[in-house]
């Protein structure tokens, strides 16, 4: 029997060092961290908060959504939300117009509670009007005549 002897280096089951950087590791958590950003992505939104708004039978006019959207939210606690902003109803009156400056010409898309008494939705509805908006687009639910009823 005969007994190999030499530089470990060319021993049997060893290997050299290699100077190649290994992508594939990397390329498939760049895969993985790109199908969740896909898949997270439309599910964030401007308003992160939840808004039951008033049902309604039917589907929605075609052809009513702008462009570029803005929506002006009220919660149930009369909270006003726009833009990341949060005020009261009375601080409306002065924040929104100040907000709304220089885009009086995009519909906005109103929100409200659909608990909330009708007194605020319109109190809300005059402050975006005085604002200088012309176009005022109020949200629904849609609901089939099966499932809903008269409210």
């Amino acid at each position: 029997m005969s007994m190999a002897t030499g530089s470990p280096s060319r021993s049997r089951g060893r290997q050299e060092p290699s100077a190649e950087i290994n992508v594939t590791p990397l390329v498939d958590v760049m895969l993985v961290l790109l199908v969740i950003f896909m898949i997270t992505a439309p599910t964030l939104q401007k308003d992160s908060f939840d808004i039951k708004l008033p049902q309604t039978k039917g589907g929605g006019l075609a052809g009513s959504k702008p462009a570029t959207q803005q929506s002006v939210s009220i919660d149930e606690t009369g909270v006003v939300h726009f833009g990341g902003h949060k005020f009261s109803l009375k601080e409306a009156e002065t924040q929104l117009p100040r907000l709304l400056a220089g885009r009086q010409q995009t519909p906005v898309i109103l929100k409200a509670y659909r608990g909330l008494p009708y007194e605020r939705v319109v109190a809300l509805m005059y402050i975006i009007r005085q604002s200088g908006v012309k176009d005022i687009l109020i949200a629904v639910e849609t609901y089939s005549g099966a499932e809903g009823g008269t409210r």
